[in-house]
């Protein structure tokens, strides 16, 4: 079954499996910022609780359309993000969490 997935933040508020949330930022990759990047700033995964944290960059520029999101604005942008990750006991992914403001 697909991992869970959750985020507070309004576009991805509907957004409940893993499956689901790679499938909207390919949307975000590659319709609506095109040529957008990333960069990991930090990194770590606690053994006790089987959970990795990742801390990183995201950028874009806003060019194409996409459901869900507002009219492209051509601005380029530059948010920050954090992933939890929980590994089961058979060290699967079986639950995300995203952090983004």
């Amino acid at each position: 079954p697909d991992a869970a997935f959750s985020a507070q933040a309004e576009p991805l508020q509907d957004i409940t499996t893993v499956r689901a949330y790679a499938e909207w930022m390919k949307g975000i990759a590659v319709v609506a910022m095109p040529g957008c990047s990333y960069e990991l700033n930090t990194q770590s995964f606690d053994p006790d609780t089987r959970t990795a944290t990742f801390f990183g960059t995201f950028r874009g520029t806003h060019t194409g359309h996409l459901n869900g999101l507002p009219a492209p604005t051509q601005k380029a942008m530059e948010t920050q993000y954090v992933y939890s990750i929980h590994v089961n006991f058979h060290g699967k992914v079986d639950r995300i969490t995203k952090v983004w403001h």
